[in-house]
């Protein structure tokens, strides 16, 4: 329930109580239920700002179990600041990340709907330390990121970057994440002439 109105409604009174919570989490980890804490730190972060991003940064660093680094790397890829987005990705790719964690949290990013752009643009001009980092599994890694993409822009985008940096190993990958960005094009082109035929029947109909 947090999660469907925090992040994606952005309730103001649930935004409150997820801030709370998250500050009792970063302070006392103990203190929240692991899995309360979990969304209440992403829900935070949507609205968070370089306050709240140092906290979680500092605690990412320190964490010394594969949960709270796997909770805190979500958190970072949960911001909304282009800005704060942009630190996390070229975190990602610092020496400070392992490898085997540095593909999931660009992918992370990438499927955030406010950080799939910056994600994007920053791994195809990152490509080479990538492929460098994450060798054969670089490839469908971000192709499979980019799935959760639904504008037709992007995804020829990704069409091109991708015709010229073939992999082999990532080719189902990138076909199945296609298929998913033309049928969520196609429906929200549809849905948008739906829409915009039902309002303009209701302003026909408010003038009669």
């Amino acid at each position: 329930m947090m999660q469907a109105l925090g992040y994606t409604a952005r309730d103001p009174e649930t935004v409150k109580l997820a801030h709370e919570l998250a500050e009792r989490a970063l302070n006392d980890p103990a203190s929240v239920n692991r899995e309360l804490a979990f969304i209440a730190l992403r829900v935070a972060a949507a609205t968070g700002d370089e306050s709240l991003y140092g906290k979680v940064m500092d605690r990412l660093k320190a964490a010394n179990t594969p949960e709270a680094t796997f909770t805190y790397q979500a958190t970072l890829a949960s911001f909304s600041d282009p800005a704060l987005l942009e630190k996390t990705l070229n975190f990602a790719v610092s020496p400070e990340v392992r490898s085997q964690d540095s593909l999931i949290l660009i992918s992370q990013v990438m499927r955030n709907p406010d950080g799939e752009k910056v994600a994007w643009d920053f791994a195809r001009s990152h490509w080479d330390k990538i492929e460098n980092i994450g060798g054969a599994f670089a490839g469908g890694a971000i192709a499979g990121s980019t799935g959760s993409f639904c504008s037709s822009a992007m995804r020829d985008e990704v069409k091109d970057f991708f015709s010229t940096h073939h992999e082999p190993a990532s080719e189902r990958t990138l076909k199945q994440s296609l298929e998913r960005m033309n049928y969520c094009v196609d429906l929200k082109a549809k849905q948008g002439n739906e829409l915009s035929s039902w309002l303009q029947a209701r302003e026909s109909s408010a003038g009669d």
